[in-house]
């Protein structure tokens, strides 16, 4: 049986790796020291993308324990059946500039191994990501550097930027993941352990959130800089009423992830009340929308959220439509002429056989539920329009009727 939250854990890196583009179009070199991040990514990837990654490993030969961890990764590759690359150097870890020459070793030995189409995944996670940009602070003047580590630059993606070390742990411990401990991580002459041993121990012991404000805050700045780190191309459309926002995604897929301040912003717009733990609402809604929730979910302010697929619809109105008056009138549909201007649901009598093979609305909560419960009660075949946009594209034509909320005509 599969563990819960392993089964959560990787839906959620595998939707943050369709959202952010991170999957190769040949293979995917997932660069392995056999410490607990690297081994996880490894394992994470393989439920993933199984079949299309490699195993990287350089050997830099400065401790007894190099060899070990080597033959840990490579036994590990044999039992998962992942090709395994490796390569052995000699370093010494006492020089000034060990950091930066384990470094170009390591881009060496990976841009060898490098073909067209592959990526290099690195395990990089959001305690990393916040080490990072601390120490940028205090050795840069630019805003950028302090934004953290990016999720792609060039070949290089980082998968585990939407999980924290604690939530890799916990994946370690639950599917009994093996790895080795590096014992130069403790050593505080290096830069980023003494920046995570002497400066964020004493941060996380005094402000426990203090991650999940940091994510906030740099998705914030991210998107008001304009370097958001994923697909230009997509940006979410919105529409809006004086008391109802309509949120719709360019693929009409449920990860709403990049839309954080644009949900904030209208939230706060539509609200009566300018208190309220938006951030942690916001999470909530996101989760539900991955989920294929439907709602309603409730924020402070009186503000509702609905969810249907691709889209999202807030609304502070009081008095919310709750009849219809449904039409026996047919008419052709074309998609091209609908999608753009307003959610709708489509219904109708003699679903075609190609119809029939979607399921259709069950009842329960959404944008559409009275309107959705009156249909089904008269014996109609209802569906999502956003759905059956998704599922036929563009030119498909479907006889039957279309219901739109009167604020959206």
């Amino acid at each position: 049986m599969v563990n819960p939250y392993t089964q959560k854990f990787v839906s959620h890196v595998e939707s943050f790796m369709k959202e952010y583009c991170l999957f190769p179009e040949n293979n995917g070199l997932v660069a392995v020291s056999g410490g607990m991040d690297s081994m996880a990514l490894l394992w994470c990837l393989n439920q993933i993308i199984p079949n299309k990654i490699k195993a990287l490993h350089l050997n830099h030969g400065t401790r007894p324990e190099n060899q070990k961890e080597q033959e840990l990764i490579e036994s590990f590759c044999q039992q998962n059946n992942i090709k395994f690359l490796s390569k052995n150097v000699f370093l010494d870890s006492k020089k000034p500039n060990f950091e930066k020459t384990a470094r170009d070793e390591r881009k060496n030995f990976f841009q060898t191994c490098l073909k067209k189409g592959d990526v290099i995944f690195t395990a990089h996670h959001l305690n990393d990501s916040f080490e990072w940009s601390l120490m940028q602070q205090f050795k840069s003047s630019n805003i950028k550097s302090s934004l953290g580590i990016p999720v792609c630059n060039g070949y290089y993606k980082r998968p585990f930027l939407c999980v924290s070390r604690k939530h890799i742990s916990k994946l370690v411990e639950k599917e009994n993941i093996p790895y080795r401990e590096d014992p130069s991580n403790n050593d505080t002459r290096f830069e980023r352990n003494y920046i995570r041993k002497c400066v964020v121990k004493n941060i996380e012991s005094r402000y426990p959130k203090y991650l999940k404000h940091y994510v906030h805050k740099q998705n914030e700045m991210a998107h008001d800089l304009g370097l958001r780190k994923k697909n230009e191309n997509e940006q979410l459309n919105v529409y809006r009423s004086f008391c109802e926002s309509l949120i719709l995604h360019p693929r009409l897929s449920d990860d709403f992830g990049q839309g954080q301040s644009l949900l904030r912003e209208e939230i706060h717009r539509l609200s009566h009340d300018n208190r309220g733990k938006i951030n942690s609402q916001i999470e909530k809604l996101l989760l539900s929308k991955r989920s294929h929730k439907k709602g309603p979910l409730s924020f402070s302010g009186g503000v509702k959220a609905y969810m249907e697929t691709g889209l999202i619809y807030l609304t502070s109105r009081k008095d919310e439509e709750t009849s219809i008056l449904i039409s026996k009138s047919k008419s052709k549909i074309q998609f091209n002429d609908c999608y753009n201007s307003t959610p709708a649901l489509f219904y109708t009598d003699e679903p075609s056989e190609l119809e029939k093979k979607l399921p259709g609305l069950g009842r329960g909560d959404g944008l559409y539920k009275d309107v959705k419960n009156a249909l089904i009660d008269q014996g109609l075949y209802v569906q999502s329009l956003t759905k059956l946009f998704k599922v036929f594209g563009r030119e498909r034509e479907l006889t039957g009727c279309l219901y739109r909320p009167k604020s959206f005509l």
